[in-house]
């Protein structure tokens, strides 16, 4: 390059009526505007003409423009375009590129998960993991890197996120970055065995700090489980959640209950056996211990229920 820049010194001290910029191997150029006394030194001709040249901006190109290969004759053309002058160029393909440097891992990261955080709740524990990272490369010094989500929805689990580089507000390039998000939170687990049918009581419970991307429903309190029956085996250790409890019935199967038969203004009280189970509101059926005749009828309480007439 010294050697470069002393020939072009030389070169000087002639009275040219074009320049001459001979490109050897690449230039790498770290400024956004480039004048054309910073690419060659050239003094030129002291005549109007030539001096205004030396303050013009020649290079004035996006990133990406200038990271393309380019002939002797499209550097003519854009070097003629922003100067009015015509420039002879030798020395075969010339490169105008900026110094580029690769982006870390770390930097990725950070980004990456400095931007999920502000996307996630904070009700929760998060960990991240990013097994595999793109070779993402940018201006050296001089880029910005945001990310975007590819589903707005997703946000745990296997999300992947766009990242990309931009240089003077233009992007640069962009990428895929896969990243497992795991929601560690407080729940109801399992202190020992439950069985099915059980009621459940504290003594069978216990809170624990989980991995819950996976589980539908847990429950985040112990008095929120209390009084519930397992409607499945809970193994010790095993979350408990809506999908395996349920709400004691307010009528349970083969249980005795309180029959009110209502038509007009007569009502009639006896007992009978319920052929099923539910909430208030269901309807189940019921059967008369003494004529063994069964009806329909409404669970109007608990351990209670209405008969529908003419319904059997």
């Amino acid at each position: 390059m010294k050697k470069f820049i002393l020939l072009c010194l030389i070169l000087s001290t002639f009275s040219l009526k074009a320049l001459h910029l001979e490109m050897m191997n690449r230039v790498f150029i770290s400024n956004s505007s480039i004048k054309l006394s910073d690419v060659c030194r050239i003094i030129t001709d002291k005549s109007n003409e030539f001096e205004k040249i030396k303050s013009i901006e020649i290079m004035n190109l996006s990133y990406e423009e200038k990271s393309k290969n380019l002939t002797n004759s499209a550097l003519k053309n854009i070097l003629q375009s922003k100067t009015g002058n015509y420039i002879e160029i030798s020395g075969g393909l010339s490169v105008i590129r900026w110094e580029q440097t690769q982006i870390s891992e770390k930097i990725i990261s950070d980004k990456a998960i400095k931007f999920l955080k502000k996307k996630l709740l904070n009700n929760a524990d998060y960990q991240f993991e990013i097994k595999s990272f793109p070779k993402v490369f940018a201006p050296l010094n001089s880029y910005e890197l945001n990310f975007n989500l590819i589903d707005e929805k997703k946000l745990t689990g296997n999300v992947i996120l766009v990242g990309k580089v931009f240089h003077n507000g233009k992007k640069v390039t962009d990428f895929r970055l896969l990243v497992k998000v795991l929601k560690y939170q407080n729940i109801c687990i399992a202190k020992t065995s439950i069985k099915r049918g059980k009621i459940i009581s504290i003594n069978d419970l216990q809170i624990s700090n989980e991995i819950i991307n996976n589980i539908k429903e847990p429950f985040f309190k112990i008095e929120d489980v209390i009084g519930r029956i397992a409607s499945k085996r809970i193994a010790a250790g095993n979350p408990v959640s809506y999908t395996n409890t349920a709400i004691i019935p307010d009528v349970k199967r083969n249980q005795q209950v309180k029959v009110n038969v209502k038509n007009g203004s007569v009502s009639l009280i006896f007992e009978g056996i319920s052929k099923g189970k539910g909430y208030i509101g269901d309807v189940i059926q019921i059967e008369n211990p003494n004529s063994k005749q069964k009806f329909k009828a409404i669970i109007s309480n608990k351990n209670e229920v209405t008969i529908c007439l003419g319904e059997k």
